[in-house]
């Protein structure tokens, strides 16, 4: 039954429910436990993999040459079984779109999956319109899933967590020679860590990396993503008639298997009989040429057996990946292989996770200072390094003798990098694992929480309050802006979240002396302008901002702006006083009467109540005034009637750097009944912006002054 209490996630991946991807099975391991967290997966793939029917799932095909040779030839094995009719088929299709393909290439040299960011993205801007998701989940392997997902948060703002399989660059020769393929893809992971709201790593060394490139940024987490076994028919391991050694996964030049075959050489050399009691079984690939060219060298033709990739079988009904486990599970030995180039240690092969899930004993070809060493150390696996034969030779003894006496260890243990575990871990990063989650967890003074198990970048606390106005329920699109931008600008905040409009009662009007004709959205705000009053006034900090919820920053200059502002707040109005920070209403400081090293101009009026600065003196004299005389006017009004009457000196900043995004019509008013928000609205906003900050001060209209008519 589906839940219509559901939480909606947008989920990009490339790969999706493709039989034996490791892509693929990152992903959809975690959507039955993401389901059973409440959240409604609205999944955006490629049409390789099957479509799931459990919930909104939109397979879209690449424009590219190159992508729908890859996708095209994809389709044909799920619907054909293997033999020469299905190899005829394929090559049709290559044949076909070659002529396309030398074209493409001649322009752009990526990957073959580049071009799906195009069709993923449209079909993903009528998905978030009709099903409104609550947050944007890329997931990939291919970069076109990170990439479509950075298009539709800027589209539409909404919150986005990118999940990086492997790391998108690496500093090495060899790949700095495909040099556009570089080029993209260092300029599209500074941009994802630069608008995403956390990035997921699968390694410390990935993350490292990435900071050091990046700078240090502080929405970068380091998850395991485990994996989640498939259903297997009550396998159980036993004792054959030969020892089997098998190795999953994929081989490469810099990833194969010559110094582990030539060390079980040099066992046979050593024990002849051996030779006929031993197997080394190749799952899911083909050779590469380094180890085919071992096994011609070393005489192993006997030993060795390819069993390719397994792919559903039509007549059991069993996923490729059900076959892998099974065989997984009857190995002996299971067999781990590092490689050997510079990402390496970038990443864990996917296959350690779905190994540990078995009892089997492993071996890990790998460096001793690796992080797949220290991992694989830690839970009581053999690691050797891979260049040294004698000592694999030395293992590979002690094993089959252990085999011959029944010896060998079992490892009856859950696995600790469960999917369960990282999905919970990504429900706290989401922050949406429950409806009032986004709230009490903002109140903290820190924008990112440390989260257990996750390495977060350390966060730079800046001494100074603020607190931003909110409401306990809805607009949650502007809570997720506020989030984003006060975390780059690296400013902790408080929420107000008091006195929403449905809470306003008469005991409260009474307790503040309200006394006016106001709406009730218009009471609430004015209300927690006052309750941020209170705050600063029983707080320790001289001074705090006050925002309210639907403000735009200039992340470049606030802080260095604000800190002059300040500064010189203190040094020419001691005491107390009341900073305009942004351009509300269109009011600017006249050019004509702007003063060089002057950041604060006196004004009789303020520009909205968006965003201010006041001192803790200033914000006991106005909590004074209330008690005394009550309120009855909007917030705005409020502040200026107090300012008159208490002579507290409103000043203008310039350059303004804070804009209000219900005046350009980004976002609803929450007080006044407006629809803005269309092209012609935006016009006129621009055409009003023009007229007050240009043309006015030419006719000497100054907007600081409250008689002005404009």
């Amino acid at each position: 039954m589906k839940n219509i209490n559901a939480e909606k996630w947008l989920i990009i991946a490339h790969c999706f429910n493709m039989d034996g991807r490791a892509a693929s099975q990152t992903i959809t391991d975690k959507i039955p436990f993401l389901m059973k967290k409440g959240i409604e997966p609205v999944v955006i793939s490629a049409p390789t993999g099957t479509k799931d029917k459990n919930f909104i799932h939109s397979q879209i095909i690449s424009p590219a040459p190159s992508g729908l040779i890859f996708e095209m030839r994809k389709i044909l094995e799920k619907h054909f079984q293997k033999g020469i009719l299905l190899q005829f088929l394929k090559a049709l299709v290559s044949i076909f779109l070659f002529p396309f393909l030398i074209f493409e290439k001649i322009f752009i040299n990526l990957d073959s999956h580049w071009s799906w960011f195009i069709t993923a993205s449209i079909r993903g801007v009528f998905i978030i319109k009709k099903h409104r998701p609550k947050l944007i989940y890329s997931s990939a392997g291919p970069s076109s899933s990170h990439l479509t997902g950075l298009i539709l948060n800027k589209l539409f703002k909404l919150p986005w967590i990118a999940e990086i399989h492997d790391p998108l660059i690496s500093e090495s020769k060899i790949v700095k020679k495909r040099y556009q393929r570089y080029i993209f893809h260092r300029w599209l992971e500074k941009i994802i860590l630069k608008n995403a709201c956390a990035i997921i790593y699968f390694t410390i060394k990935a993350c490292e990396n990435a900071k050091k490139r990046i700078g240090n940024p502080n929405n970068v987490h380091l998850l395991r993503p485990g994996a989640n076994p498939p259903e297997t028919s009550s396998i159980s391991y036993h004792k054959r008639e030969k020892i089997h050694f098998g190795h999953f996964g994929s081989l490469s030049s810099d990833r194969n298997l010559y110094n582990f075959m030539e060390a079980l050489s040099y066992v046979f050399k050593k024990e002849p009989y051996l030779k006929n009691k031993v197997v080394l079984d190749i799952y899911g690939t083909k050779l590469d040429p380094v180890s085919r060219k071992a096994v011609r060298k070393f005489s192993l033709d006997d030993v060795v057996c390819e069993h390719g990739r397994l792919e559903f079988d039509f007549l059991t009904g069993k996923s490729g990946r059900q076959q892998v486990f099974e065989k997984m599970y009857i190995t002996d030995v299971l067999v781990l292989i590092h490689g050997r180039s510079n990402i390496s240690y970038e990443y864990i092969p996917s296959k350690f996770y779905e190994y540990q899930l078995t009892t089997r004993p492993i071996i890990g070809l790998t460096s001793q200072n690796s992080e797949l060493a220290s991992i694989l150390n830690s839970f009581g696996y053999t690691v050797v390094h891979p260049a040294d034969k004698k000592k694999i030779e030395t293992i590979l003894k002690g094993l089959i003798s252990e085999w011959e006496n029944d010896q060998l260890p079992e490892y009856n243990q859950v696995s600790f990098f469960s999917v369960e575990n990282t999905v919970d871990k990504i429900m706290e990063l989401s922050e949406l694992n429950n409806s009032n989650q986004i709230h009490t967890q903002l109140r903290e003074t820190q924008i990112i929480k440390k989260i257990p198990g996750t390495i977060p970048i350390p966060h730079k606390k800046i001494e100074v309050d603020c607190c931003v106005i909110h409401v306990k329920k809805g607009y949650e699109d502007r809570a997720d802006s506020i989030v984003k931008q006060f975390s780059r600008i690296d400013l902790p905040f408080e929420w107000i979240l008091d006195h929403d409009k449905d809470e306003i009662t008469p005991q409260l009007l009474k307790k503040y002396k309200y006394s006016g004709n106001l709406k009730k959205e218009e009471i609430s705000c004015s209300l927690k302008h006052i309750c941020a009053w209170e705050r600063i006034a029983r707080g320790n900090s001289n001074g705090a901002f006050v925002f309210e919820d639907d403000v735009f920053i200039d992340k470049n200059k606030f802080n260095a702006v604000t800190q002059e502002a300040i500064a010189e707040f203190y040094e020419k109005w001691q005491g107390y006083g009341y900073i305009s920070l942004g351009c509300g209403c269109a009011l600017y400081v006249p050019w004509t009467k702007k003063r060089k090293n002057t950041k604060l101009y006196l004004a009789e009026q303020v520009r909205a109540a968006d965003s201010y600065w006041i001192n803790r003196e200033t914000a006991r004299m106005k909590i004074q005034w209330i008690r005394e005389n009550g309120f009855s006017l909007p917030a705005d009004h409020l502040i200026n009637k107090i300012a008159f009457e208490l002579e507290i000196p409103i000043l203008w900043l310039d350059p303004a750097i804070v804009a209000q995004g219900s005046h350009t019509g980004l976002f609803a008013s929450s007080i006044q009944d407006l629809k803005r928000g269309k092209f012609t609205d935006q016009i006129g906003w621009k055409m009003k912006i023009i007229r007050r900050k240009y043309l006015y001060p030419l006719v000497g209209i100054d907007l600081r002054k409250n008689d002005q008519v404009y």
